[in-house]
């Protein structure tokens, strides 16, 4: 919860994102990066980014940790797999959390 004992601060999330609105971008990311794990990706995506120097994945179960190291295996997204999930965001999460930072 929040510092208010509230369980959600910003809406049905705690990023700000409707829910259904984050589901249905969810499934686009599937469709974008089909086949591969949404983790791994989130992942894999952190990796290319060379702003970013570290990474500390969660691993609530052990079958989390192999999985989580398989990231830096998958091949390195294309610049149209990498457009598509931008526009992801900018479509429809980028309007109900831009304002927050």
């Amino acid at each position: 919860g929040n510092r208010n004992g509230e369980w959600f601060d910003k809406g049905e999330t705690f990023a700000g994102v409707p829910f259904e609105t984050g589901l249905e971008a969810v499934e686009k990311l599937r469709e974008i990066f089909s086949g591969l794990e949404l983790a791994q990706v989130a992942l894999k995506w952190i990796l290319m980014n060379d702003h970013i120097s570290v990474i500390i994945p969660g691993a609530s179960k052990l079958k989390h940790v192999p999985s989580n190291m398989g990231a830096g295996a998958l091949a390195d997204f294309s610049p149209e797999q990498m457009a598509a999930a931008r526009q992801v965001y900018e479509d429809m999460i980028k309007p109900h959390v831009h304002d927050l930072w």
